[in-house]
């Protein structure tokens, strides 16, 4: 249990992004954020550092880099649905050190509110790229290796299960999801973990 004051991970984004209606008008605003290098480099790293802050932060939840804390402190269980992420908490200092880790050079101040704050808006392809990297550690930590074939494969099966669908009410296909969903230009995998 933690002593430092705790916030809803979603509330990182949502403060970060000024509630903004669309995530891709969100995610797009924050790229002139990103940290530029003071060394020139022959292929800057910072021109990939495109990750939403979500999918940053809740997969630092997912790599064990993040605690997994509820309001109150208490550890719980690493989120396996869509909606268990909701209950996920972060301390200021640990959002921020995971937003300057990841090359932005935002630091994120909590703003004060008198209600809860509104859920962020995701959209479909966000959840499908959560489960994706859910995915890949799941089938690291089985012995086995993941790829971006295997995963639409198993993400079509799992959307399916999870009634996660498209904006126009359609479940995605196989294709779909490993081309713009989890394709190299929209989506990149976890790390492996060192054994």
């Amino acid at each position: 249990m933690t002593s430092a004051k705790l916030y809803p991970i979603k509330q990182v984004v949502l403060d970060l992004y000024v509630q903004n209606e669309k995530v891709i008008e969100q995610i797009n605003a924050l790229s002139a954020l990103e940290k530029i290098p003071s060394v020139p480099q022959k292929k800057p790293t910072w021109l990939s550092v495109s990750v939403p802050i979500t999918t940053l932060l809740f997969t630092k939840v997912l790599q064990g880099r993040l605690p997994a804390i509820d309001s109150t402190g208490h550890k719980v269980a690493v989120p396996t649905t869509p909606s268990q992420f909701d209950n996920l908490h972060v301390t200021e200092s640990e959002a921020n050190d995971v937003l300057h880790e990841a090359g932005y050079r935002v630091t994120w101040t909590p703003k004060i509110r008198k209600t809860q704050p509104k859920s962020v808006a995701t959209n479909w392809r966000q959840v499908y790229q959560a489960e994706a990297t859910a995915y890949y550690i799941r089938t690291w930590g089985s012995g086995a290796t993941p790829n971006r074939s295997n995963c639409a494969v198993a993400l079509v099966k799992w959307g399916a299960q999870n009634e996660i669908k498209t904006d126009l009410l359609n479940f995605p296909s196989t294709r779909y999801l490993r081309q713009h969903v989890i394709g190299p230009r929209h989506w990149t995998p976890p790390k492996k973990p060192n054994s």
